[in-house]
């Protein structure tokens, strides 16, 4: 009697519809023929539909779940099932299967035939081979399962000998000055004592003395003009808008900054503006007319002085000229303009 899966495939769309192909083999493959001429082989359906590829699907009996199960096999067409691209998918009763412009149906063989038992599976277990029932098609399918491993508590291993005892070390022998330690009294006469070493006493700490009429403020530098003159450079436009640059000295040098660490901190006028040299002018304080003087380096830029009388005064590299208060000196790309705030007392 020949293996009947008891299921058929039904061409329902493409070019050869209603054609019914009974499943009589447990592993089948649907295809493509390379002519019409060639008739199909058992485990093989070809299809003439050019869509089809020559090895599309295969379709595999699953005894357990009592179905085929398919597998996708085409690198150019699709597989579907009920519409969905699959790789591997179960197939059950009303599944439909397309391959490029064929459409199948799966439904029940009108002959009602039902696949042979599958021969029966032997488990070991203990040392046992255990038969299992064999599936019939008319058994629930079960699911699949481990086999459950088997503990032969008959063979243990052997105990694990205890270790071998260690050797006895022997004492180690006295020292002879661990014995004249304990006997002090047989110590030779002939032995001076050993002398007390006394640390020497750290030196008493320096005290400064205090004098009650030392000034409470450092003295002002040498050419400094007296704090309360209150002279300053206050930058109205450039990358340091904002700042006070207060006149401290006689002297001071007017120039672009060189950073945090410049040494000119303090005793110059010194700005971020990165199109001035670092030595533009040096500013004078003349005692005579109480006032400050310009002086433009000969290697630097044109200076153009703004009177608050709305006169404009242009410097070149080399010369001189006495400021006013309210003087605003252009310069580069800052303005600096020269103020005195008087204070109070």
């Amino acid at each position: 009697m020949s293996w009947n899966s008891g299921f058929q495939l039904r061409v329902i769309g493409g070019s050869e519809r209603d054609r019914v192909i009974p499943l009589l083999s447990k592993e089948i493959i649907l295809g493509r023929a390379a002519n019409s001429r060639v008739p199909s082989k058992e485990g093989q359906v070809f299809f003439t539909d050019p869509t089809v590829s020559r090895t599309h699907c295969t379709l595999r009996w699953d005894h357990r779940r009592k179905c085929y199960l398919l597998t996708h096999l085409s690198r150019t067409n699709s597989t579907k099932v009920d519409d969905e691209r699959v790789t591997q998918a179960p197939l059950t009763i009303g599944t439909k299967i397309q391959m490029g412009h064929v459409l199948l149906l799966l439904e029940a063989s009108s002959g009602k035939a039902q696949p042979e038992a599958e021969p029966a599976e032997v488990v070991k277990q203990g040392g046992w081979e255990i038969p299992l029932d064999p599936v019939l098609p008319s058994q629930e399918s079960v699911p699949d399962f481990e086999p459950v491993p088997s503990y032969e508590y008959d063979l243990l291993p052997p105990p694990i000998a205890p270790p071998p005892e260690l050797p006895t070390m022997p004492a180690p022998p006295e020292r002879p000055l661990e014995r004249l330690a304990e006997r002090p009294s047989q110590l030779p006469a002939n032995i001076p004592p050993i002398p007390k070493v006394t640390p020497p006493k750290p030196p008493p700490p320096r005290r400064r003395s205090v004098s009650l009429n030392a000034p409470s403020e450092p003295a002002p530098l040498e050419g400094a003009r007296p704090s309360r003159a209150g002279w300053r450079m206050l930058v109205l436009e450039g990358p340091d808008k904002g700042a006070v640059m207060p006149l401290n000295a006689a002297e001071m040098l007017l120039g672009r900054s060189m950073g945090l660490a410049d040494p000119r901190f303090g005793h110059a006028v010194l700005i971020g503006d990165s199109s001035l040299p670092y030595e533009q002018a040096l500013l004078r304080w003349e005692e005579e007319q109480g006032s400050y003087v310009i002086e433009v380096n000969s290697q630097g830029l044109p200076v153009t002085i703004h009177r608050a009388t709305g006169q404009d005064l242009s410097l070149d590299p080399g010369d001189t000229m006495m400021l006013q208060i309210g003087d605003r000196v252009a310069v580069g790309k800052s303005v600096l303009e020269l103020e005195q705030v008087k204070r109070r007392g």
